[in-house]
């Protein structure tokens, strides 16, 4: 059996942001983006069909409790429910890689999984921007709308909000990983998350645009 040698990333002692490079994390993030897409269409009803990867029902909404997973979507849900944790630690990875590629590329340093706590590390502009284009993700309102006052049943001060979906999905990789952990933990707005996260980043470095479609074997990059 050959074996193939594969030099390990030299890992600086310090925060800097040269300790991470951002277009490695910047792929990553959009590696398990496509993976968590994949991962939901194992139990949502909404994973067929073009235009399916933009619909708000594809990607749900989640509250784990004490006794079970609470589905908050716009459409009932199919298939094995099992895949829902895969589905959380996957897609709250992707987002934790875009904030860092994001934080890198903005100038600053982060390290940790606190989804909240890495976006408010990053420079003031840089987070009115992606509040902004998340906002404009939420068509149509009334579909978001509902989709609120259902996570409020659980969640009584969520509201639409970029810094806001973040904090409540702020521990969803940690508490999500395992099935013994019963901690009421929520992970919502991963499409609209990752959209605004995405774009700011291409907004700082455009020569990225067309690296997830290389990467994924000239495909393009779901929306």
């Amino acid at each position: 059996m050959a074996l193939r040698s594969v030099k390990e990333p030299t890992q600086l002692p310090n925060s800097s942001p040269d300790a991470i490079d951002p277009k490695r994390c910047f792929l990553s993030a959009a590696r398990f983006a496509r993976a968590a897409y994949s991962l939901s269409a194992k139990f949502t009803l909404d994973s067929d069909g073009p235009g399916a990867l933009d619909s708000a029902a594809f990607l749900p909404s989640i509250v784990r409790g004490p006794a079970e997973h609470i589905i908050v979507a716009a459409s009932p849900m199919k298939g094995d429910m099992g895949y829902v944790d895969s589905y959380v630690v996957t897609a709250s990875l992707s987002l934790e890689l875009y904030l860092k590629a994001l934080a890198v590329v903005s100038g600053r340093a982060t390290r940790g999984h606190d989804l909240h706590r890495l976006f408010s590390e990053l420079p003031k502009e840089v987070q009115e921007r992606a509040c902004k284009s998340f906002l404009q993700l939420l068509r149509p309102p009334e579909k978001f709308a509902d989709i609120a006052a259902k996570l409020r049943e659980y969640v009584p001060t969520f509201v639409w909000e970029l810094p806001a979906v973040l904090k409540i999905s702020a521990d969803a990789f940690v508490s999500f990983r395992y099935a013994h952990d019963t901690r009421l933990t929520s992970f919502v707005g991963f499409r609209e998350a990752r959209i605004a996260l995405r774009t700011e980043i291409l907004r700082l470095r455009p020569d990225w645009a067309d690296l997830e479609t290389a990467d994924a074997g000239g495909k393009e990059p779901a929306k």
